[in-house]
């Protein structure tokens, strides 16, 4: 009994290690087919085929269907439609990006938003054309007839990149401002390359030249506007007259408070002033109340070109020596050069102290007969002078103002700014209270043009 016991435990033994080899190598198996699998290669698409993965810039090949889809004979209104939507396909928008190109095509009298009435029915279908797809897929739709439609390219880039996103888009960020140009670029450069509106090119080319101006323009303007008028012009206007003067008197805030609020305090105003007209002349200045200019449009008709530190200070130090060996001759014409004539290293004191006499008196000369001092004095070294006039006012006047250079630096022939001007009894004008500021292609829309979601 017990020898039939143990051979039928080692042959049940000897099935169970068989069971379990022949398990272990079908695990064995099954990993090395798992290691052994090879991923998956994403074929590539063929040109033609669409746009995929488009960079914002790039206006991706033609598609085969194109010559069909944008056959002059047909419709612009099918055209366009089917254009945004081939072009906003798989293409890499930023939101910004995004929020700007709807807004533009909003603007330009295309609805952003599905056609709800034909839906999306029948898009697998196998009898639906290249011409149903499109139609049927496009989410940014013209309600215009053909009849009533009006394109215009360069009308719409010029308005939309000036007045509208300046004052009724709702836009405040740079990036808006930025982005804005680079976006009608990108599109008008697709239309173009993908003939979409041949019959147009022209139009759209000038508008692309629009665009092109607006890159560097648009943000600029906006900038200024922020930085603008500057420390100078606000210190006259706290001193002599303007936005900022009294802000100082009996403020409820406190002094600290209102001094971070306008950007200058009491105390720096005073200084620049002092130092840009001289000690003497500043008790002798004020502002002529009848001459005030306020809220005029100005066009921008010279800037002068940004000098660099040492360019200034090489212009100083012959200025410096030049009112030296000639201060009789010039004395009445440099009034801060003889100023500082003093700190400069002369030998002979006797000098030095009719100098100082002599531009003491040429100093109250000036202010008493309120005749301009036209030169380039030791501080106006770090000054940008810029030359405005009233814009398309015939025989106006020339008034110069004078800019920090890093807000001269956003100025472009052609700028348009509504700012209060005002002049001092010695000629000079500094400016306050910018309310706006547009680009030099500055076009005002039609009222019907001009609405926004």
């Amino acid at each position: 009994m017990s020898l039939v016991t143990d051979n039928t435990d080692e042959k049940n033994n000897t099935e169970v290690k068989a069971e379990e080899n022949e398990l272990a190598d079908v695990v064995n198996n099954m990993t090395i087919s798992v290691k052994k699998k090879k991923k998956r290669k994403k074929k590539k698409k063929e040109a033609g085929c669409g746009d995929a993965d488009l960079e914002f810039f790039d206006s991706g090949p033609k598609d085969v269907d194109e010559d069909k889809l944008y056959d002059p004979t047909r419709p612009i209104t099918q055209r366009i439609e089917i254009a945004v939507q081939k072009y906003r396909k798989n293409r890499k928008f930023s939101p910004t990006r995004n929020q700007v190109f709807s807004s533009y095509l909003r603007f330009g009298g295309i609805n952003t938003g599905q056609k709800s009435f034909l839906g999306q029915d029948g898009l697998d279908c196998e009898d639906a054309d290249a011409d149903e797809i499109a139609a049927r897929r496009a989410t940014d739709f013209i309600e215009e007839n053909e009849e009533e439609l009006e394109v215009d390219f360069t009308y719409t880039a010029r308005v939309y990149l000036s007045s509208y996103l300046i004052d009724k888009s709702g836009y405040v960020q740079m990036d808006q401002f930025r982005e804005a140009p680079l976006v009608v670029i990108s599109f008008l450069n697709y239309l173009i390359k993908h003939d979409v509106c041949s019959e147009y090119l022209s139009d759209m080319q000038e508008a692309l030249k629009i665009a092109e101006c607006a890159k560097y323009e648009l943000p600029n303007c906006k900038l200024f506007a922020q930085l603008a008028p500057g420390k100078f012009n606000k210190a006259c206007s706290l001193i002599f007259g303007g936005e900022l003067y009294g802000m100082f008197e009996s403020p409820w805030f406190g002094e600290e408070s209102v001094a971070k609020m306008i950007g200058i305090s009491q105390n720096d105003a005073d200084e620049t002033v002092k130092k840009f007209f001289g000690q003497n002349v500043v008790s002798k200045l004020n502002q002529i109340p009848e001459a005030s200019k306020k809220a005029l449009f100005v066009e921008v008709v010279d800037i002068e070109p940004d000098r660099s530190i040492n360019e200034a200070t090489s212009t100083m130090e012959s200025t410096t020596a030049n009112n030296i060996n000639h201060k009789t001759e010039n004395v009445t014409v440099d009034t801060n050069a003889a100023e500082d004539t003093n700190a400069a290293k002369d030998t002979n004191a006797a000098e030095d102290t009719n100098a100082a006499k002599d531009t003491n008196a040429a100093e109250d000369t000036n202010a008493a007969e309120g005749t301009k001092n036209e030169q380039d004095s030791l501080n106006d070294e770090y000054f940008q002078k810029m030359t405005v006039r009233a814009y398309q006012v015939s025989d106006t006047e020339i008034i110069t103002v004078y800019l920090e250079p890093s807000i001269a630096r956003c100025v472009t022939l052609g700028m348009l700014i509504t700012a209060d001007f005002h002049q001092l009894n010695n000629g000079w004008w500094y400016f306050d209270r910018v309310t706006n500021v547009y680009p030099s292609y500055y076009l005002v829309g039609e009222e019907s043009s001009d609405e926004e979601e």
